[in-house]
């Protein structure tokens, strides 16, 4: 591989992409950080943490369908309950038990005043003064207490967490909508070469190539989280005057809008010219 006074370099392409990354990471500087609400979060990564504002569940729940009762009335197995009303989810729950009393509810609905389990449906059948229960059902039994999955003020997720379709779930479920994130890189994708035609639609010619790399690489971006800035495909030519013309107004455009850049080119120790940052425009073929 030849660069810059036309030394050969001989080292493998694993050690060239070696070096290259060094300099990149040796070169990096943080992004900032942005607010964005919750439905165009995904693939962003954390800037804060977030913490949960309120717990989850915030009330004691159905976890069930069933019958909500006191777990003590149904010592001595079977026993009949009177029915005393229903519960749906979203439905404030009602007036209280009482001793003896049950209630529908359904899951996802509140706990009744004076209940503190549920038995489910397939442990009951019906009776003529409301229902049975057939077995004793201990206490807590199919009840979601409050904070049992995120207590109140606790640390969700850490900076630094890439927001994936779980999280998001998470998120919404404590009501943290307005989310602290880290910017995306913005990365130009440049493409060079007299050959190249656009992919679609277009007459090749004789010795056309069409520029695949180009796409390529602005899908990869896209996968990684980045966005990807669309440069194009510039022409070189045999004139380091006419070059400098056609290239370098889109460099200027990429270092104006993006943090980095991407160069896709099809030489290696050819001897045409070409343009590379650092060169003022003028170097040689690499």
């Amino acid at each position: 591989m030849t660069v810059g006074g036309g030394r050969e370099h001989t080292r493998s392409p694993p050690e060239l992409l070696d070096s290259v990354r060094s300099v990149v990471l040796a070169n990096r500087r943080p992004l900032g950080a942005e607010h964005v609400r919750i439905d165009a979060a995904l693939g962003r990564v954390l800037a804060a943490p977030v913490s949960a504002g309120e717990p989850m569940s915030r009330f004691a729940a159905a976890a069930m369908d069933g019958f909500a009762l006191s777990a003590a009335d149904t010592i001595g197995a079977p026993v009949a309950l009177r029915l005393v009303g229903a519960t749906m989810a979203g439905e404030s729950p009602g007036r209280a038990l009482g001793t003896g009393g049950a209630a529908r509810i359904m899951t996802g609905a509140p706990i009744p005043l004076g209940a503190d389990a549920v038995c489910v449906l397939e442990a009951t059948h019906d009776d003529p003064a409301g229902v049975v229960i057939e077995r004793v059902i201990e206490t807590g039994a199919n009840v979601r207490r409050p904070g049992e999955d995120v207590a109140a003020g606790s640390v969700v997720f850490t900076a630094g967490t890439r927001l994936e379709p779980a999280h998001l779930g998470v998120l919404a479920s404590i009501g943290a909508d307005d989310l602290t994130v880290y910017r995306r890189p913005v990365v130009g994708v440049l493409s060079t070469g007299d050959e190249l035609v656009e992919p679609g639609g277009v007459d090749v010619g004789p010795a056309g190539i069409r520029d695949a790399n180009r796409i390529a690489l602005l899908g990869l971006l896209a996968q990684l989280g980045a966005v990807g800035f669309d440069l194009g495909w510039s022409v070189t030519t045999r004139s380091r005057s006419e070059r400098s013309c056609v290239v370098r107004p889109s460099i200027a455009t990429c270092w104006s809008r993006a943090a980095g850049w991407v160069q896709a080119i099809g030489m290696s120790s050819g001897r045409r010219w070409s343009s590379w940052p650092g060169d003022g425009g003028c170097g040689r073929s690499r």
